[in-house]
């Protein structure tokens, strides 16, 4: 439901209220009618401050150059694929930890963009962030910032500023540098270029300005990253340290447990639904540019969210 729908919806329901106050057919109903009157108004107040402030949804435009592109006709298609899908996993990273961040995890990460359509000036794609059917955005767009936060990275690279972008790099979530790792070199093995176009900004690299930044990535060490999965744990080897977790909607993973981590409390949750909280690390292979597998390590596991609150967040 939009903005606009949920406050159409409310002024029709608190004019309905008002009216049943006024003109009670059945007094007993006084008693809820009220709150009920009560909380529509603090609601309407809520979306009325927000007007003040508009709230849009996420939208950028991936426009790419080079080898792999042909005109404004079209792109080939591994190419196009695979450097949209970094790209798109690397502002749905960097959202779901500001929605983390900024609402001390009560917040659920915000869906991955969709592509919505081609883009023309070169070629590439259309995206946008989707809400769920019935969803409403709450408050700014992290999937807007996180889109600031990446052009800002390609604006450190294209300044030539190789300590302040690893800096930068390394201040980010491990999800979201991980994945600029691997849009950075995907784009630089094609010899193609990008530019990522917002209504408020426009970044973009050359081919020189790729290999650089690519080459100084390839030399960070990034922080590692941790990943919220909601599901049980379905196994556990306790003399190995080694456990199988059955994510909801996904494989089974697994994995070593974390040295902190009590093997006799862990043994309590098999087979129960929780949130496993996992350190993930990735490794280079020698001779390829891209990382390898994750090895996932076991950290925590905890009772799981509030049903409005739920989440899973996918690698």
């Amino acid at each position: 439901m939009s903005h606009q729908d949920r406050r159409d919806f409310l002024l029709a329901e608190k004019e309905e209220l008002s009216e049943r106050i006024k003109n009670p057919k059945n007094p007993f109903a006084l008693a809820s009618l009220g709150p009920r009157l009560a909380q529509v108004e603090s609601e309407l107040a809520e979306l009325g401050q927000m007007d003040e402030k508009p709230v849009r949804l996420a939208r950028t435009k991936l426009l790419f150059r080079g080898r792999p592109v042909f005109g404004q006709k079209g792109v080939q298609a591994d190419f196009g694929l695979e450097a949209a899908e970094d790209f798109q996993r690397a502002i749905h990273r960097r959202g779901a930890a500001l929605a983390k961040a900024n609402s001390k995890g009560k917040l659920p990460p915000p869906p991955p963009m969709a592509i919505v359509g081609v883009a023309r000036g070169s070629f590439g794609f259309v995206m946008e962030e989707v809400l769920p059917e019935g969803g409403i955005l709450q408050g700014p767009s992290h999937t807007a910032q996180a889109i600031q936060d990446v052009q800002e990275v390609v604006d450190l690279a294209r300044l030539g500023s190789e300590q302040e972008f690893i800096e930068k790099m390394k201040t980010l979530d491990g999800g979201t540098a991980q994945a600029l790792r691997d849009f950075l070199e995907t784009v630089d093995s094609a010899g193609a270029t990008f530019r990522v176009w917002t209504s408020e900004k426009d970044a973009y690299l050359d081919a020189k300005e790729i290999a650089a930044a690519s080459h100084w990535v390839q030399r960070t060490n990034l922080a590692e990253d941790e990943i919220d999965l909601l599901g049980s744990l379905a196994g556990l080897f306790t003399l190995s340290r080694k456990f199988e977790f059955q994510p909801e909607g996904r494989k089974v993973i697994h994995g070593h447990l974390d040295l902190g981590i009590d093997t006799h409390e862990l043994a309590s949750w098999i087979e129960k639904r929780c949130v496993a909280t996992f350190r993930v690390e990735r490794t280079r292979r020698a001779g390829s540019k891209k990382s390898g597998q994750p090895k996932w390590v076991l950290m925590n596991v905890s009772e799981p969210p509030e049903p409005a609150h739920e989440a899973i967040l996918t690698d």
